[in-house]
C-alpha cells in the first residue's frame, strides 16, 4: 500500500495532444513551455494537502520526480510525484 507523506501527492500524468482545438500542430518545444496536468492519485493523509483524490490540477512542467509503477491490471503506468505546495490550480 503506498502512503503519501510531508505533503506530497501523487500524480498521474495526463498526455496533451499536441495539436489545437482547430487542428494545428504544435512544435514539441511549445507544448513543452505549457504546464504540466496531471490527475490526484494519493494525497497525503496529515492534511498539508489542498487538493483531494480525483482532481485534476495544473503544475510545473520538469518540477516533480517521475516515477513508473504497475498498476493493478499488470500495466505500467507513469506517475509524478510532487510537492502540493508546487501545484498551480485545480482545473
Amino acid at each position: 500500500m503506498l502512503r503519501a507523506l510531508n505533503g506530497m501527492v501523487l500524480l498521474e500524468q495526463i498526455k496533451e495532444e499536441a495539436k489545437t482545438q482547430s487542428g494545428i500542430i504544435l512544435a514539441e518545444k511549445a507544448v513543452k513551455r505549457r504546464p504540466a496536468k496531471g490527475l490526484v492519485r494519493l494525497v497525503d493523509s496529515g492534511g498539508e494537502a489542498k487538493v483531494k483524490i480525483g482532481e485534476t490540477v495544473l503544475y510545473p512542467r520538469g518540477l516533480g520526480t517521475e516515477v513508473i509503477l504497475r498498476d493493478t491490471d499488470e500495466s505500467d503506468k507513469t506517475f509524478e510525484i510532487i510537492d502540493s505546495r508546487e501545484l498551480w490550480l485545480v482545473v
